[in-house]
């Protein structure tokens, strides 16, 4: 089974170059959550003028916008609001860490890995990342954001499930179609180039691309899935009253570090080798 042993292989490449991985990682996520939070604090302010509130409450707000979910209020996620906060988020996390594909390509491509190389790189090419962000977060929240606003709030059932659905498989497509795109600009392509060349691999190895990424969506299911799960069972999540939502809240917490330094950067490692792959025949 290909995608299997593709898998096997980002594994096998991540425990050889484990160190550089989780240095850079927590350096990427470091910057990340500087520029994030830049972000948001022109927004808080706008925020507290408003309602003559607190910048600095406005921004824990703006921090905690996914908390319903703890309360098993998984509909949030349907909302617009919560759809226009994603979309920031989704533009700044590509162009932070898009830089680790570099380190991926450097391990791919058997050069000697370096843990400066992908701020270096970052730190060259940030517009093309951020219009790259910024392409990703459109094509994968834009339609669903859109379908939101027009729908309007609140969905009412069985149409809440219906969209909720098909936003969930046309979020998986899209991560499908452009998985790719960032190992091409990481290689020299241009936007429009490295969108079509991932656009070609995704149709000529579809059944690979999505068996890889459903892999890894099982790997997030079990690392993620109690606590959504235990919610909408229980009808509530109260960790600081409830020993079982504490338990599982603590395994969330673990499953975040599993995902940041390990999850992800092989998801990136089984991409960029697929890209190396078949980029000549696509």
């Amino acid at each position: 089974m290909q995608p299997l042993q593709d898998v096997r292989i980002a594994f096998k490449q991540w425990t050889k170059n484990v160190m550089a991985f989780i240095i850079t990682m927590i350096g990427v996520s470091l910057i990340l959550g500087i520029v994030l939070l830049l972000v948001s604090f022109p927004i808080a302010l706008i925020l507290a003028i408003q309602t003559s509130g607190d910048v600095i409450q406005q921004l824990i707000a703006l921090m905690q916008f996914w908390y319903p979910i703890l309360h098993g209020n998984i509909e949030v996620v349907l909302t617009t609001n919560f759809l226009i906060i994603l979309l920031p988020i989704i533009i700044v996390y590509t162009w932070i860490f898009g830089s680790i594909y570099h380190l991926c390509s450097s391990v791919v491509t058997f050069k000697t890995p370096t843990i400066g190389g992908p701020f270096m790189w970052l730190r060259s090419n940030a517009l093309v990342l951020f219009i790259g962000g910024l392409i990703l977060g459109i094509l994968s929240v834009g339609p669903v954001l859109l379908s939101s606003i027009i729908i309007g709030y609140p969905i009412d059932y069985p149409l809440n499930w219906l969209f909720g659905i098909t936003a969930s498989i046309w979020y998986f497509v899209i991560i499908g179609i452009t998985a790719t795109f960032i190992p091409g600009l990481v290689d020299g392509l241009e936007i429009v180039q490295s969108l079509k060349k991932s656009l070609m691999i995704f149709i000529k190895n579809f059944k690979r691309v999505l068996g890889v990424e459903f892999l890894f969506l099982i790997m997030l299911g079990i690392l993620f899935g109690p606590l959504p799960l235990y919610s909408v069972l229980h009808g509530s999540f109260e960790p600081s009253m409830d020993i079982v939502a504490a338990l599982i809240l603590s395994l969330s917490a673990l499953g975040l570090f599993i995902m940041g330094f390990l999850i992800l950067p092989m998801f990136y490692l089984a991409m960029t080798r697929l890209y190396e792959e078949c980029k000549e025949s696509c």
